[in-house]
């Protein structure tokens, strides 16, 4: 498989995720935007499904094997495939070139991904714990055995790691007991559902696939679906909506522009737009925590099981054919005689008649058309999709009288 080919078909499978990814996105954005709050677990469960299924089911169906060819396909997709002529004249450059800007595109994404890891890491890096007075007065509080619970001198917001909870030291002054409580509460909550893995692995899927924009959507409804379900389990743990509100408000008050490191970890700050409609929420739903929707975990993922399927089996797709980047000779016989063609990605550059290898002047395309003239005879034929041809049969020659 030469590199023209193997870009092309990185193009086709960029194509065929694009298809999906905004077909599901969309679909998930219809959906579930006036679902009511009390299922935000499935609204975050359906999005999440819709940012990564794309990919998988966009691999499933795009064959990277140099033995592919038109018409072969495992699954029941409905397929697109350009002409071959249409395909091979497309210059070596375009394909080599977006698979280059992709693949630079995605580099430079994820580079800054780590960049802000890096960055993250060093800032809480002076972590101490909390001081046994201040752990006494969260007793009680669920999760607490699962995490560490740090102070960081130099931190504005509370955020929770992988296994950590980082509190800065305002928290310890402004806030009230239950006030503390309720902030703990949330970001253990986020603990305990690995919510900065989750956040990690959407950065890469957003700064790797950069051109399909429903997915920085996505990654945007994902995060604040994220903190309403974390504040839900905070009031459940606090039993009264007033210490969460009251923390969001404090915590709103300690928000800055610079915190691009902090979009990797599950801030419990936010945007001021974002904290009023939680605060909204939280003191419309006191007990939200008892309401959310009881539907099990089996049956959404089941549920993403048979989206997957029918993905597979139903989403479009594109596909090139092999042949637009070949060099191949077609061998025919009519009455008259036989006659070869040869052609180089779509286009002609080589004809044979009774044995007679014509120059170039006696070969004409246009288009799909192609005209082989020898002396006084034309044999006129016109390429298929597929990259073969069909003529009109000449007749036969007889002998000179």
């Amino acid at each position: 498989m030469s590199v023209e080919h193997f870009t092309a078909l990185v193009c086709a499978w960029l194509a065929t995720y694009l298809i999906h990814s905004t077909l599901m996105l969309g679909g998930v954005w219809v959906v579930t935007r006036r679902l009511a709050s009390r299922f935000d677990e499935i609204a975050e469960l359906a999005w999440r499904t819709a940012l990564v299924l794309p990919i998988l089911t966009s691999l499933s169906q795009q064959p990277f094997s140099s033995s592919f060819a038109v018409g072969s396909s495992s699954v029941g997709a409905i397929e697109y495939t350009p002409p071959a002529l249409a395909t091979g004249r497309i210059s070596t450059v375009v394909w080599i070139g977006v698979v280059t800007i992709w693949v630079l595109g995605a580099a430079l994404g994820l580079v800054r991904l780590y960049w802000c890891h890096r960055t993250l890491r060093r800032q809480v890096g002076h972590k101490t714990p909390l001081p046994s007075e201040n752990l006494e007065l969260l007793a009680g509080v669920e999760g607490l055995n699962r995490a560490r619970i740090s102070l960081v001198s130099d931190l504005a917001i509370p955020f929770a790691l992988s296994r950590d909870v980082c509190l800065p030291l305002w928290v310890i002054d402004r806030l009230t007991t239950a006030e503390l409580r309720a902030v703990v509460a949330h970001e253990l909550a986020h603990v305990r559902r690995r919510d900065a893995f989750r956040r990690s692995a959407d950065s890469a899927v957003v700064r790797t696939f950069f051109f399909q924009p429903l997915n920085w959507l996505a990654v945007s409804r994902l995060r604040e679906l994220s903190e309403c379900i974390c504040d839900d389990e905070a009031l459940g743990a606090t039993k009264s909506p007033i210490p969460l509100a009251a923390a969001l408000e404090a915590v709103a008050e300690q928000i800055h522009w610079r915190r691009a490191p902090l979009s990797l970890a599950p801030a419990m700050g936010a945007p001021i737009s974002l904290t009023l409609r939680r605060v909204e929420r939280i003191l419309s739903r006191p007990y939200a925590a008892r309401n959310r929707s009881n539907l099990g975990r089996v049956p959404l993922a089941g549920a993403a099981v048979v989206a997957a399927v029918l993905a597979i089996l139903l989403a479009p797709r594109v596909t090139l054919p092999n042949i637009a980047f070949m060099r191949y000779t077609i061998n025919a016989v009519d009455p008259a005689g036989p006659f070869t063609v040869t052609l180089d990605k779509g286009r002609i550059v080589g004809a044979t008649m009774g044995g007679r290898q014509l120059d170039r002047r006696e070969l004409r395309q246009s288009g799909s058309n192609l005209e082989l003239v020898e002396r006084e005879s034309v044999l006129s034929l016109s390429m298929t999709r597929e990259g073969g041809i069909k003529w009109t049969a000449r007749k036969r020659i007889g002998p000179r009288q």
